[in-house]
């Protein structure tokens, strides 16, 4: 996923929008500010903060210099002077991203308690200046005073944004009504931290007889320590809770590690999104809208919270008979081990797909992982990300990094560097514990080049084996994120922070990333770094299995998904002063999920897109649904150099240049529709 900082989310009131003034019109220049650009000429690697000091005292430099540039806007305002003020308002744009995203990032992953409490307390310092920007009525007097039919192309787009950003924000409000949106997003920040932290901080942990563990792959047992008791210790963390769920035989050792995986951030969760609902619905309720839902949804693709509904509903209807049909056959597989069962259990979902999949398709996971070793995953997604973006990667060892496991790497282009990234992949104490793409710095033409991280908790070589195995599900999630990536790093030739990056409606910008897994899956890729240790290279006979076995269990993945994207819709979509947290999610987990509810549990507490997606999770799908439809754009043919050109060139190269509608038309030749998805989900 994009992760979507609260940094991001404080900026949107300011960056956001999605509606075209003059997006056909012929580009006109990016006006120059008088004033001193954020930085003089394009900086390869973005600056690293590892000592508290150095970042606190960088963090309160953008502010200044933010806050100058704010002020000269005003004052050219009151002299008449508006010929510059555009391009000021760029600057101080450009100045707040050259620390707030990195920031956020190192709040999320840095070694050092420390420095990570400082990182989270500029982001905070940022996020409430951006909401004093988003509600300053002296700044918008400035540019909406600007003659709006003088601009075209980019420069009328970025306008246009800003100025349905300001509409957002509640800038024509009352001084006091201004002051109590100013409050209220300040402790949306503060409550979103202290959700997050709740999850991270709550990682449960177990220590499991080795005899206990029968059914995971040897080299999983060899990584972990053994304690004096002759126990090791397992964790809810990725790295430990998948495997544990997919491949231990014992049912109850499942039950016990899914049960302290649901049971995460609580019960802190519990006031802190109680909070969060709170704030937001009476943000929305300041700002004159309904609910949070209809807020959220209005600068969207989707376009209004009843579409949400609609759109939802839509999914689960047509999902349900496979979901049903899925699970008839686990609970036989089940039943067949444990006749007492009524129901298959959420800790039964991963076991019994995998049981059923080596079943009925012949395939065997302990060999799939046996071709996928993560040093070779990784040089081997590098080398074909660089065929087909026609780029360069080359691993700077003397840059900065925030960890000695960082990587890295220059991003070239006809030898000239054109952005950098950096992999940080595998987990450690403190560090964000999913997979996801950070954005660092946004590209402006001529001035910064585009960075970005990737985040995710892979298993890292070392123990007895040497090895580390990956599932094949962490290979497509690989690509998913390295998907983000590039969209950030190539759509950074723009003039605008606001056009650059991922800068598309929320609500695809994850069609990219769910594009890109398909290479994942494709034989003529995987053959050229899928080996075991021996050499041999995966055939395309087990390709095609592991194709035909994926589509076991995708009725239930569907379904649960949907519970999620109803779950967090109708938690923002109604006065939540009343909510009962969990009799909501039981009635929403009873019509929508395919498994009931765990009795003692809390998984609302450590549902974290609750905070950053709020009522949007709906976005996963429906830009799946605008993914399918852009493979049909290949017919079969990933490596097609012609269509991947196109393809980055019309969508991924113009970042938010355009609203995303219009990229996805410019690319398929005709609208976006349901079939592929339907064809796909039905097959």
């Amino acid at each position: 996923m994009k992760k979507l900082s609260s940094y991001s989310l404080a900026m949107a009131f300011v960056l956001a929008g999605c509606g075209g003034s003059g997006a056909n019109n012929k580009p006109v220049p990016a006006p120059k500010a008088e004033v001193a650009p954020a930085e003089q000429a394009p900086a390869i690697f973005p600056t690293v903060y590892n000592e508290p000091a150095v970042l606190t005292k960088a963090c309160d430099e953008v502010l200044a210099r933010a806050q100058e540039l704010a002020a000269k806007i005003k004052s050219d305002h009151a002299a008449g002077q508006h010929e510059n003020i555009l391009a000021i308002m760029n600057d101080l744009l450009i100045t707040m991203d050259s620390v707030g995203p990195m920031s956020y990032l190192l709040s999320q992953v840095h070694p050092s308690e420390e420095l990570r409490k400082s990182a989270e307390e500029c982001t905070q310092k940022l996020e409430a200046f951006s909401t004093a920007l988003s509600l300053d009525a002296d700044l918008f007097a400035a540019l909406n005073a600007l003659d709006a039919t003088k601009l075209s192309g980019e420069a009328a787009r970025f306008f246009d944004k800003i100025m349905l950003g300001y509409k957002r924000s509640g800038v024509d409000k009352s001084a006091e009504i201004r002051e109590k949106i100013a409050s209220l997003k300040k402790d949306d920040v503060l409550y979103g931290q202290k959700f997050h932290k709740a999850i991270t901080d709550g990682t449960g942990k177990m220590n499991v007889a080795i005899a206990d563990l029968e059914g995971l792959p040897e080299d999983f047992i060899k990584r972990h320590p053994v304690n004096e008791d002759g126990t090791i210790t397992i964790t809810t963390d990725y790295p430990d809770f998948f495997p544990v769920e997919t491949y231990a035989k014992k049912r109850e050792i499942r039950e016990k590690l899914y049960k302290l995986f649901l049971e995460r951030g609580y019960p802190e969760n519990e006031e802190n999104l109680k909070k969060l609902l709170q704030i937001r619905y009476d943000i929305a309720q300041t700002l004159g809208y309904p609910t949070w839902a209809e807020y959220n949804a209005e600068d969207k693709m989707i376009g209004n919270a009843a579409a949400i509904d609609s759109f939802v509903n839509k999914v689960a209807a047509l999902v349900r008979p496979k979901m049903e049909s899925d699970l008839k056959e686990m609970l036989a597989a089940l039943q067949a081990e444990y006749p007492e069962a009524k129901v298959v259990e959420v800790w039964d979902r991963f076991y019994y797909q995998k049981q059923l999949q080596a079943k009925n398709y012949q395939l065997d996971s302990q060999e799939v992982r046996s071709y996928f070793n993560y040093p070779d995953v990784k040089s081997g997604l590098l080398a074909i990300a660089q065929k087909l973006y026609g780029l360069t990667f080359v691993r700077d060892e003397a840059a900065p990094v925030w960890h000695e496991s960082v990587e890295a790497y220059k991003v070239l282009e006809n030898g000239a560097p054109i952005a950098v990234f950096y992999l940080d992949m595998h987990p450690r104490a403190g560090k964000y514990g999913h997979a996801a793409m950070f954005e660092i710095r946004n590209g402006i033409t001529g001035r910064v080049i585009p960075a970005g991280s990737l985040v995710c908790n892979f298993p890292a070589p070392g123990g007895e084996s040497k090895l580390a195995l990956m599932e094949h599900s962490d290979v497509t999630t690989f690509f998913h994120e390295f998907g983000h990536l590039m969209h950030q790093l190539v759509s950074g030739r723009h003039d605008y922070p606001n056009l650059s990056g991922v800068s598309t409606e929320w609500d695809f910008v994850e069609a990219p990333s769910q594009l890109f897994e398909e290479w994942a899956w494709d034989h003529e890729v995987l053959s050229t770094f899928a080996k075991k240790a021996d050499g041999t290279v995966i055939s395309k006979e087990l390709v095609e299995r592991m194709k035909a076995a994926d589509e076991f269990g995708k009725g239930v993945h569907v379904g649960r998904q949907m519970f999620y994207a109803a779950l967090s819709y109708y938690y923002y979509a109604e006065d939540p002063a009343n909510i009962d947290l969990l009799k909501k999610y039981n009635e929403v987990q009873a019509k929508y999920s395919p498994y009931p509810q765990v009795e003692g549990t809390h998984p609302y507490a450590n549902f974290g897109h609750l905070d950053g997606y709020s009522s949007m999770y709906y976005t996963y799908m429906w830009s799946l649904v605008i993914a399918k439809d852009l493979l049909t754009k290949f017919d079969g043919n990933l490596l097609n150099a012609e269509v991947f050109k196109a393809y980055k060139e019309k969508i991924l190269a113009q970042g938010g240049a355009k609203p995303a509608k219009e990229l996805v038309e410019d690319f398929l030749g005709r609208e976006s529709d349901f079939k592929a998805y339907s064809d796909w989900l039905m097959k």
